[in-house]
């Protein structure tokens, strides 16, 4: 077995996944089209989970007054998913995603430690 099962399996996936990456992008910056979801109606804030005490009225509805993203309102309205477009996507061709990047971190170490330095990068005296 490869130490590196997550990465075994996304190699014949790249170049879809990159293509599914690169066309979402393209949705968002030449079409302002965007992954979303439906809140249904609430009181919270779909983004910090404050309550109503903390919304003040905006003109598409009401907004966080805690939140630092203007994005997120309250409500029954479609909202921009705060989605990680690259877990989704690994998600879809069935990697897992942290356990990718728990492997990225094990091969930057790996190859440290072949050419002779620390796991940090330093040199080993």
């Amino acid at each position: 077995m490869s130490k590196y099962p997550q990465h075994d399996k996304l190699e014949p996936l790249q170049e879809q996944s990159q293509t599914c990456g690169e066309f979402i992008q393209w949705m968002r910056d030449k079409k302002g089209w965007f992954l979303a979801a439906y809140a249904e109606k609430t009181e919270e804030c779909q983004n910090c989970g404050h309550k109503n005490a903390h919304l003040r009225e905006a003109q598409t509805g009401f907004r966080c007054a805690s939140c630092t993203c203007a994005d997120y309102f309250v409500g029954d309205r479609i909202y921009e998913a705060p989605v990680n477009l690259n877990k989704v996507l690994a998600e879809f061709f069935g990697i897992e995603y942290d356990e990718l990047q728990a492997e990225k971190d094990r091969m930057l170490v790996d190859m440290r430690k072949a050419q002779g330095l620390t796991a940090t990068g330093g040199r080993k005296e």
